[in-house]
């Protein structure tokens, strides 16, 4: 979630009982996901926003590994293992869902009688 203020600071003091400061101008990437039925945030660095911007997308890991690639050279094999370590510690990616059309969730077909 691209935020042009600094909301999630306001977020995470609150969820955490202190003090809280008026939110500032400052562009950043959020994301924000669910462990259960926790609601869950965390700040991204800036090359982790640009890739979660395109996982989102549906984008695979091979090209989000080239995007490593184009951005820290020789270090990109061990970003992209920092990277799949904390998203799958924090149970921020799941498999994709695709929904089975309507008629055949409800088992019936609706247009016959």
């Amino acid at each position: 979630m691209p935020l042009a203020w600094t909301v999630d600071d306001l977020w995470s003091a609150i969820e955490d009982e202190q003090p809280t400061v008026d939110p500032e101008p400052a562009s950043r990437v959020v994301l924000v996901w669910r462990r259960d039925i926790a609601v869950l945030h965390r700040t991204l660095d800036d090359d982790e926003a640009r890739l979660a911007l395109q996982i989102a997308g549906g984008a695979s890991f091979a090209a989000v590994c080239e995007v490593l690639g184009e951005l820290h050279g020789d270090d990109a094999s061990a970003r992209a293992v920092e990277l799949l370590v904390r998203w799958l510690g924090a149970e921020a990616l799941a498999a994709p869902v695709e929904l089975a059309p309507a008629s055949s969730r409800t088992g019936s077909d609706p247009g016959q009688s």
